[in-house]
């Protein structure tokens, strides 16, 4: 990776600064005032709801135009559907097709990037409930094909990582430290479908766990939970590059007369 770098006497002398951690820490500040109103509501799917409609925009507000970001199932060419996402990060550009029947959306596998659940507090059941879904999704099939291009043809690009996480409003009480030994024990016991790789407790910190060569976790404080997990979501997304081409043929096998 390479900057470029004007020499700085330059910028002192010609250009004002802003004072990015603030302008962050505005952005995360704002999130949790909004998610706070929802906080004494009524327990069940009208809370959950709640919280889900405010990720879901935020996540479309500030990820870049080529993610679309839904509550959704997600299907596979043979027809399996995974349990419903709270929230599912999936390509825009290459994905060319989503069914959407009333107030359920439907992506193919292939086109997704990420899948959150959406809890009000981090614990050991809903990391559990987080790695259950996040399986659903990871055992579709996924298909790929060839990409015609001015100068030839590329081959099937290998299906990468789908990204799996959780956003919560808070800690448990249960754990006095929800980003410790407890939190890294569960998401230690889930197998390569369920790995959680990515979270966000607002009122207590954010944390990426890694799995490629054993495992490791870092945490950001509580001051910059929201920010720290947006960057580094961004960051690990960017990772993944782009989706690969979905083999329509294989969905069309559905039609009789295709």
């Amino acid at each position: 990776m390479t900057t470029t770098e004007p020499p700085a006497d330059l910028r002192v002398e010609n250009n004002k600064r802003v004072d990015l951690r603030e302008r962050f820490l505005r952005l995360q500040k704002k999130m949790c005032a909004e998610l706070e109103n929802h906080e004494d509501e009524d327990h069940g799917p009208t809370k959950g709801d709640a919280h889900e409609d405010h990720w879901i925009p935020w996540l479309r507000d500030y990820l870049p135009n080529r993610y679309s970001v839904d509550k959704a199932f997600v299907i596979d060419s043979d027809g399996y559907k995974s349990e419903q996402i709270d929230v599912v990060v999936y390509d825009q550009q290459y994905t060319p097709f989503i069914f959407r029947e009333k107030a359920r959306t439907y992506v193919p596998a292939e086109s997704v990037y990420a899948v959150f659940e959406v809890k009000q507090v981090l614990d050991r059941g809903n990391v559990q409930a987080a790695a259950r879904k996040a399986a659903s999704v990871r055992r579709l099939r996924r298909t790929s094909t060839h990409v015609h291009h001015v100068e030839g043809t590329a081959p099937p690009k290998e299906p990468g990582n789908i990204l799996a996480g959780i956003l919560t409003y808070r800690g448990t009480e249960d754990w006095a430290d929800p980003l410790g030994n407890r939190l890294e024990a569960v998401l230690q016991e889930q197998d390569d479908y369920g790995q959680i790789d990515i979270g966000c407790a607002l009122r207590v910190g954010s944390f990426r766990a890694v799995y490629e060569e054993g495992f490791a976790m870092s945490r950001s404080t509580q001051e910059e939970a929201l920010i720290t997990f947006f960057l580094k979501f961004q960051i690990a997304l960017r990772r993944l590059g782009t989706v690969p081409a979905i083999d329509l043929l294989a969905y069309s096998e559905a039609l009789e007369s295709f």
